[in-house]
């Protein structure tokens, strides 16, 4: 039994490193709205996908960029705007769907679809 839990602690944090993405669960707590969306976030070996909510097409997209030189780096933005309450700069990304622009996900914690101050997130998962 020793050995066993010995061998667990010493090969656990070999296998959180070989994740390189997160996936992302939201609900609304609005039982009229019920909206609900997962999401991938970050990246594996061969993309990196960049997930947040699209105003334009109604709903949470991801965008997937292939990795190309193997190291990892953010896909170019198709824009770059000033947020005036933070004082950051975002990053817009295309959305798959409808091309139109969208920003990445950060904390969430207003419904897109009904506007509340009623999403919740559940807990992240990994996925290379």
């Amino acid at each position: 039994m020793r050995f066993c839990l010995r061998n667990l602690v010493f090969l656990l944090p070999f296998t959180l490193i070989t994740f390189a993405g997160e996936i992302r669960t939201f609900n609304c707590t609005n039982t009229n709205c019920n909206f609900n969306a997962k999401v991938f976030c970050g990246g594996g070996d061969a993309v990196t996908k960049v997930s947040g909510y699209c105003a334009h097409c109604g709903k949470m997209v991801t965008a997937t960029f292939p990795n190309k030189d193997k190291k990892g780096l953010w896909p170019n933005a198709v824009a770059r705007i000033w947020d005036s309450t933070t004082g950051k700069t975002l990053e817009l990304f295309e959305c798959p769907g409808c091309k139109h622009p969208f920003a990445p996900l950060g904390k969430v914690n207003y419904c897109p679809k009904c506007r509340g101050k009623t999403m919740a997130e559940g807990v992240p998962g990994l996925w290379d």
